[in-house]
């Protein structure tokens, strides 16, 4: 009945120090701040943002560029002063006297002024506009696997918290239970059946439990500072779950295609772009055509609207060399593509290694926990009936030890073995999707 007694105090006083340090948590919980605060998702939209706004300037290519100025001078420049008055249409025929044109008064001309100016053949350009549409794209796949990556990530990190919370609450049993064999130690030395050597071994065993119990401890506050993290909360705050870990029962993707999956079309949308970057490059070998006009007014007054008129034309421009720097520009371009699908392919067969690679280990752990968990029966058993002998007075303090520290490790290794197959199985569900 002590024995009873002192499991029951042990176990509660456990219990309520946990319920008092951690703030509970759920996964749901967990997955729902990652995908509204995590800092590596908010930098992916971000760069997706960007990439959409370097697709809209590149629309420039098509559109038109328009501006209005306003200008001030006066001058007494015989050339100037001259064309100022013929801009104003106030020229008489003294104006054309030798000594006024030689000598003109200083006259003021103020010019309102409205342009434009319309791209009509700019080829490299409209490749660089493809180019920057496909990395726009690039950037979006890139997003959402970014976001795919950080759910993995956040419930990977929810079980290595759910794992330093069972390992904990392991240590705390074993505790208990080394604690009331302490005691029952402490009573067969009284009785004449122990040496103090043998209650000094089962003592040092309460303490190392104890050690373990403190990096336990540790374990969760690192597993906390983790979700913390990918949360974007503080770092301060400590969980316990709320669910306990066990072996998830998720339906695997058998119909993917690994070409689809957004870290590889990120990929080829971003080879495409150096495509375009390529064509642009050649582009520039040929000739650009466009057109402007614009409206003006003069006046001697400011704002003034006194006379008016337009000028529109067209114009193309063939830069035929420019000390070689193109035909670089095209050589460099068409190396980084060459390495962007040499990138790609590369990535491709990685992926598909990694995806076989996390097959095989999704057999292998589950393999692992039916192994554990009949590990764990088998080693309960034997601590059973060597507890029952030691209790008899039947058992050597040593060997009772032996199958307690025995238990408590086939138990650690069962969570473990939960833990890796969940693992595994998250992964080759994140691969496939």
């Amino acid at each position: 009945m002590k024995v009873k007694f002192l499991l029951y105090i042990f176990a509660l006083s456990g219990f309520l120090s946990q319920a008092q340090e951690y703030n509970l948590l759920t996964q749901q919980e967990v997955l729902a701040q990652v995908q509204k605060k995590n800092a590596k998702i908010k930098i992916a939209g971000y760069n997706t943002r960007m990439a959409q706004a370097d697709y809209q300037q590149s629309a420039a290519v098509f559109l038109p560029e328009l501006g209005i100025s306003h200008q001030a001078t006066t001058t007494t420049n015989p050339l100037m002063a001259f064309g100022s008055k013929l801009n104003q249409e106030i020229l008489t025929p003294i104006d054309f006297d030798p000594m006024r044109l030689n000598n003109p008064e200083a006259i003021e001309n103020f010019q309102t002024k409205a342009s434009i100016q319309m791209p009509l053949l700019h080829l490299d350009g409209i490749y660089e506009r493809k180019a920057a549409k496909k990395a726009w794209q690039a950037a979006q796949y890139q997003e959402q696997h970014t976001q795919t990556f950080m759910i993995y990530q956040a419930k990977m990190a929810y079980m290595q918290l759910q794992l330093a919370h069972k390992n904990y609450a392991v240590l705390q049993k074993i505790l208990v239970a080394a604690q009331a064999h302490f005691k029952m130690a402490q009573d067969n030395r009284a009785a004449g059946y122990l040496q103090d050597a043998d209650v000094l071994l089962v003592q040092m065993r309460v303490s190392d439990i104890q050690t373990k119990l403190n990096y336990a401890k540790s374990a969760i506050q690192n597993a906390s500072d983790h979700l913390n993290l990918l949360m974007g909360n503080n770092l301060a705050t400590a969980y316990q779950p709320a669910d306990s870990l066990q072996l998830q029962m998720v339906a695997l993707n058998t119909n993917y295609n690994l070409q689809q999956r957004n870290d590889i079309m990120a990929k080829k949308q971003a080879t495409e772009a150096q495509k375009n970057l390529l064509r642009a490059a050649r582009m520039q070998f040929l000739p650009q055509l466009a057109a402007f006009g614009s409206y003006q007014w003069h006046d001697d007054a400011l704002f003034g609207t006194q006379a008016e008129g337009y000028w529109i034309g067209a114009q193309i421009s063939w830069t035929l060399f420019e000390g070689g720097q193109r035909f670089a520009k095209n050589k460099r371009a068409k190396n980084e593509w060459e390495k962007a699908v040499l990138e790609t392919k590369d990535y491709e067969q990685e992926s598909l290694a990694e995806l076989e690679q996390a097959k095989r280990q999704l057999q292998d752990a589950e393999r692992e926990v039916a192994k554990a968990e009949l590990a764990v029966e088998q080693a309960k058993e034997a601590l059973r009936i060597r507890a029952n002998r030691f209790k008899a007075g039947l058992e050597k303090t040593t060997e009772l030890l032996q199958a307690e520290a025995v238990y408590a490790q086939k138990r650690l290794q069962y969570y473990k073995s939960i833990y890796g197959y969940n693992q595994a199985l998250y992964y080759v569900n994140f691969l496939t999707n």
